[in-house]
């Protein structure tokens, strides 16, 4: 059986220097009050290395290779940062870099445009962004909205305060760019002026993704980079290649450049490339006449050539795109309440795969009756996930199985899918049959001592061996237990190396008939159950997360509708309504994951052998209790309504005119307070959302503060103005959740300072006007249904758990890595009371590729005192 399996983390491209990597670690704060920055952009210029800033103002930017780079950190309403940072060489660099935005202070001289001129001046900016291009269809402008053209001394400049997205279609990336200063509209354009990183749009399908990676190789193939790399490797005779003092960089220069076609020009000048061959300053190589390249029409520094021109070759056969899933449990039996921990590892039919596999992991709990338990979803990344899943009071009998697949795996049959016996019991229990004996396959563990004490802190050591007994490095999970807890009767299943000498016979497969697609975010399935017939060509609008994600989709034959690459974290919510053929209100409409079709033969399921010693636990029979109670008192969500019907205003703002006002037609809303605070900063300028709970922020020239907030001209938060201790941010949002967002007509802000207000109108105004009872009552309006569901759990996984009555895991760490350089890496538990011997479970792949398992038994006291 061919089984081929890829670790992308430890495999480089031809240049090996170039797999050597760091992580970039830091915090970005305001130069004047060093208060973190939530949501900046963190990027090495000319890559596709970026990041956001969190909620604390950190950032983390992994397997950065060796080298000196630019690292520019850009925020609407602060003026951009650039620092130099070395990779590789801890000593020089500060971890975490603590990087200040000085805020944007500048005041840019503009004249008033007219549209019609600003409309020139945009086509006129566009122009620009396309020079280069086979066709101006190649570029697009994203987000237009954001430019400012001024006019001074007869000449216009374009100026962006934020970041302007372009998309590339013939290269498949979304390209952030800044413009460090204004830039002088013409037709050339200095390229020194921008900065930009790259986001890789994923394709829609395999066909699209080969076609993606064909372009993608003639591109990079036209280039200087290109050149420079085939010298390096063909011609070496034509080339010096020197080192430098910093790894991963290196200096090139050709012998005699009079003699030697090279399609771009550096004469006899000594250049610094990386160790891909990429030129540290893209400036020093341009195309043979041609004095400006349009950077917008690069390919990412970081781009790997190899696997992309492998990739590109590689026929979209139904071997080569097969994937499958291997989980690794951290146990086998569990009581109510504790937490499953897991690490999957993806199994392909081509290595190279892994970059155009799925990204979502399914990972469900059924009962025996085939019953869906609990489903959950996770992010597959580099052909790994990790995560756990809380095995809660719903589960109230007591064999389960788990199983873990991805969609496009599904296709291939119940084969593809891992599936495992588990146990959820309510009492502590004792094995009927006991488990001896060890084993290594690839990786051998030795301990630092001999025999260890209770609450003894242990030091376990891993070392991997590839095929030739060579010292390898990998990536691995490990999960120590206590002695009585081990049972992996179906050892199969827990190894690794086992699972994948398991022979699955799969029938002939044909691409054309497969129905699930990959998913590269996660998919729902909307199914209409209403009673009434024509539940076929309904139309439905959904609001996805809120207003700013807005569809309108149709059912099939079966009354079914698919909402596709979602990719949010945690809860999120959806609003849904529709009407049939007919033009019936649908009533009856269920949102699920799409899940795999494949159904468990149960007859062949083996669950552990093991007997309850002890009664139910009283912190199992409380969780049970409170568990019925919230079943008892589900309520079913109520349906919202949105208003479409607009009138004449009653109301004006009663201390000014309003500088802008906000209709409501348009907008769609699920009723959320939060949502509705999001809307509104989205469509009015200067204003933001920030903390939890959420507050309404206006900045005003260097400060930020609250808006006074009005409903019907009439205060409705605190009219003392802000504090030295911040903004009650609990009372805006409170006194917002008051208002029913479906009965506003409109919402009239005043930016300014309001006078008339003292110091709460110091930030501004904004006056909420709600609709009387005779607009309400002539409202034509139509029910939406509002659904709170769960995204991708992405919740950071424990690294070290101690026993206790509820859980036989005394150690669970999904990643342990041996970096290629070491011989070996470690972990650190500590023994609880009630622990002497213990066992040692790990599960992984080496860096050849290459599955790894084994099963340790330590601290056995009583072998050692008879020897």
């Amino acid at each position: 059986m061919k089984v081929l399996l890829f670790f992308s983390l430890v495999l480089g491209t031809s240049f090996g220097l170039w797999a050597q990597t760091g992580v970039v670690k830091g915090v970005v704060s305001t130069l004047e009050s060093d208060q973190a920055i939530f949501q900046s952009q963190v990027f090495i210029p000319g890559t596709s290395y970026q990041s956001f800033t969190d909620s604390t103002g950190s950032f983390t930017l992994a397997g950065v290779p060796f080298g000196s780079w630019k690292l520019m950190v850009g925020k609407e309403g602060f003026l951009l940062k650039e620092i130099d940072v070395v990779v590789g060489y801890p000593e020089q660099s500060i971890f975490p870099i603590q990087i200040l935005l000085e805020t944007d202070l500048q005041t840019v001289p503009s004249q008033k445009i007219k549209f019609a001129t600003h409309k020139r001046n945009l086509e006129a900016f566009r122009r620009m962004l396309v020079r280069g291009a086979s066709s101006e269809e190649e570029i697009i402008l994203v987000n237009p909205e954001v430019l400012e053209f001024i006019e001074k001394d007869k000449q216009t400049w374009v100026y962006a305060r934020e970041m302007i997205l372009i998309q590339n279609l013939e290269s498949s990336y979304l390209i952030s760019m800044w413009l460090r200063n204004p830039i002088l509209l013409k037709s050339e354009w200095n390229s020194a002026d921008i900065a930009i990183a790259y986001l890789e749009i994923s394709p829609n399908s395999a066909e699209e993704s080969k076609l993606q990676q064909e372009k993608r190789v003639a591109l990079y193939e036209k280039s200087p980079v290109y050149k420079i790399r085939r010298l390096i490797s063909e011609e070496p005779d034509q080339v010096t290649l020197s080192s430098t003092n910093t790894k991963g960089e290196f200096f090139f220069k050709i012998k005699n450049p009079g003699k030697i076609n090279t399609g771009f020009d550096v004469g006899d000048t000594e250049i610094l490339i990386r160790a891909n061959g990429v030129p540290v300053n893209r400036d020093l190589v341009n195309a043979k006449n041609e004095s400006f390249q349009n950077p917008l029409l690069f390919l990412p520094d970081d781009f790997n050539y190899e696997q992309t021109q492998t990739l590109a070759q590689l026929d979209p056969t139904v071997e080569n795109l097969k994937e499958s899933v291997f989980l690794h449990t951290d146990r086998d039996i569990y009581l109510i309440g504790d937490n499953l921990y897991f690490k999957a590892f993806m199994i392909f039919g081509n290595p190279l795969m892994v970059a155009e596999s799925s990204k979502i992991l399914h990972v469900e709990i059924l009962d025996t009756l085939g019953n869906s338990k609990i489903h959950k979803i996770f992010s597959l990344k580099n052909g790994m996930a990790e995560g756990k899943i809380n095995l809660g009071p719903e589960l109230d009998t007591r064999d389960f199985v788990v199983k873990a697949y991805t969609l496009w795996g599904s296709n291939y049959g119940l084969g593809s899918e891992y599936v495992k016996p588990i146990q959820v019991l309510t009492a502590n229990w004792q094995k009927d049959t006991d488990l001896s004996g060890t084993y290594g396959k690839g990786i051998s563990a030795f301990t630092d001592k001999e025999i260890y004490q209770a609450q003894d802190s242990v030091k376990l050591n891993f070392m991997l061996n590839g095929v030739n007994g060579q010292v390898i490095g990998g990536n691995l999970s490990v999960s120590i237990l206590k002695d009585d807890a081990l049972i992996l009767q179906n050892s199969e299943l827990n190894s690794f190396v086992e699972f994948l000498k398991i022979e699955r016979k799969s029938p002939a497969f044909d691409l054309e008939r497969f129905k699930l697609d990959k998913e590269y975010g996660f998919i729902l399935k909307g199914k209409v159950s209403d009673s009434t017939a024509f539940v076929d060509r309904s139309k439905l609008e959904v609001l996805v997360n809120g207003f700013l994600d807005r569809r309108e989709l149709s059912t099939d034959l079966f009354g079914n509708f698919y909402l596709e690459k979602l990719q949010f974290e945690g809860k999120f919510s959806l609003a849904v309504k529709g009407r049939n053929f007919n033009g019936d209100q649908l009533k009856n409409i269920d949102i699920t994951y799409v899940s795999s079709p494949n159904q468990v033969d149960f007859s062949k399921i083996h669950f552990p052998k093991t007997k309850m010693i002890s009664n139910s636990l009283p912190y199992i029979d409380s969780l049970r209790r409170e568990y019925m109670k919230m079943r008892a008192g589900e309520i079913l969500l109520e349906e919202v309504v949105v208003d479409d019907v607009k009138e004449n205003p009653l109301y004006r703002m009663p201390y000014g005119k309003p500088h802008k006002v906000l209709e409501m037609d348009g907008i769609y809303l699920s009723g959320d307070t939060r949502q509705f605070m999001y809307a509104f900063v989205n469509r009015v300028a200067g204003f933001r959302v920030a903390g939890n709970p959420p507050i309404i922020l206006n900045r005003r020239g260097s400060s930020l503060g609250p808006p006074q907030i009005l409903v019907n001209g009439s205060p409705i938060t605190s009219t003392s103005g802000s504090t030295l201790v911040g903004y009650d941010s609990e009372n805006q949002y409170k006194a917002l959740s008051m208002i029913n967002v479906f009965n506003i007509d409109r919402i009239e802000v005043i930016p300014t300072v309001v006078v008339a207000l003292g110091e709460a109108g110091e930030f501004g105004a904004i006056n909420i006007i709600l609709k009387d009872g005779i607009q309400l009552a002539k409202e034509n309006s139509h029910p939406f249904k509002e659904y709170d569901l769960w995204g991708l759990d992405n919740e950071k996984v424990d690294f070290e758990i101690l026993a206790s009555d509820i859980s036989s895991t005394i150690f669970w760490n999904p990643s342990v890595k041996i970096s290629p350089n070491q011989t070996s890496t470690s972990v650190q538990f500590k023994l609880p009371e009630d622990v002497e011997a213990f066992w040692v479970v790990v599960n992984g792949v080496n860096a050849l590729g290459e599955p790894v398992s084994g099963r340790f038994h330590f601290n056995q006291k009583n072998v050692a005192l008879d020897q």
